[in-house]
């Protein structure tokens, strides 16, 4: 506990104890507000995103293979032109 008299070490120590205390308990609203932000920067590049978790699974993409339409292919091995977007 901070007394009075406590040193900027301790307040340091205690905010640092207090923060990995709650972050279990905080981790859902961390991840869901997370990848909501991932939602709003997609939406602003004319991206309709219908569930969050699709955000996730959208970053961890290498390789997406979609047909001249831009429809993603079912199954199907990728071929043809390739395009690379820079961040």
């Amino acid at each position: 506990m901070v007394t009075p008299k406590a040193t900027g070490g301790e307040a340091a120590l205690f905010a640092l104890s207090v923060a990995v205390g709650l972050t279990p308990e905080m981790l859902p609203m961390i991840v869901t507000s997370t990848l909501a932000r991932g939602a709003v920067k997609l939406s602003k590049q004319k991206v309709i995103v219908k569930h969050l978790d699709a955000i996730q699974n959208f970053g961890a993409m290498d390789i997406l293979c979609t047909d001249k339409n831009w429809h993603p292919d079912t199954g199907q091995n990728c071929a043809g032109e390739s395009y690379r977007y820079l961040r």
